[in-house]
């Protein structure tokens, strides 16, 4: 798949004005078990591509994770369809992708997040551990995904202070406890395990 794609991806500093959907992995619980109504990721994109005004693009990237797992046919199919839709390299830093896009429209992903710390418009459609955050739009239906786009690229978009967003993170980290999700050494998992059960304890 991955081999099918190296010839229809775009640069980013060819993307013009764009919104971003950073492809989650496919198969993950993230999707499978918190958000399987949204499991079929690339009608998703279809959607989106469908929703965004015509002054911008829709730019997605596969997750490092998950690099040829993407079903190829389907995505030429989507590239052909879509004159408004750019996929970009693998490779092409997520950072610099956040930096110069307009909004990130996420399931649940961590770059959701990390683009609320660069002052970006996030809408969230799934369960993310920032999905009840004032500061981005959390859309729990499909049908209003078009209007919260038009929202959130408009004169209706979030108004957002650095102390606000800093505020908010410095929360996060005093209810985050330590674990390492790849590395599966004995103090990363006994890490984890302490973690969880001190989580457990304190909702008894």
């Amino acid at each position: 798949s991955s081999f099918r794609l190296r010839s229809s991806y775009s640069e980013l500093s060819d993307c013009g004005q764009f919104v971003y959907y950073p492809l989650h992995v496919p198969g993950d619980m993230a999707l499978t078990l918190r958000t399987p109504h949204l499991l079929d990721q690339l009608a998703l994109v279809d959607f989106i591509c469908r929703s965004v005004p015509h002054t911008h693009t829709v730019v997605f990237k596969e997750h490092p994770a998950m690099v040829g797992a993407i079903d190829s046919s389907r995505v030429l199919a989507l590239l052909n369809k879509h004159d408004n839709l750019k996929l970009l390299r693998p490779s092409t830093n997520n950072y610099e992708v956040l930096k110069k896009t307009d909004l990130v429209v996420s399931i649940n992903s961590k770059s959701g997040a990390e683009a609320l710390l660069l002052n970006k418009q996030v809408i969230v459609l799934g369960d993310a551990f920032y999905t009840q955050c004032p500061l981005i739009q959390h859309v729990e239906n499909l049908k209003d995904l078009p209007q919260a786009i038009a929202n959130n690229l408009g004169g209706r978009r979030i108004v957002r202070t650095q102390e606000a967003t800093q505020r908010y993170f410095a929360k996060v980290w005093e209810h985050t406890v330590a674990g390492e999700l790849y590395v599966v050494d004995d103090h990363s998992v006994n890490n984890f395990t302490q973690g969880m059960l001190e989580a457990l304890e304190g909702h008894e």
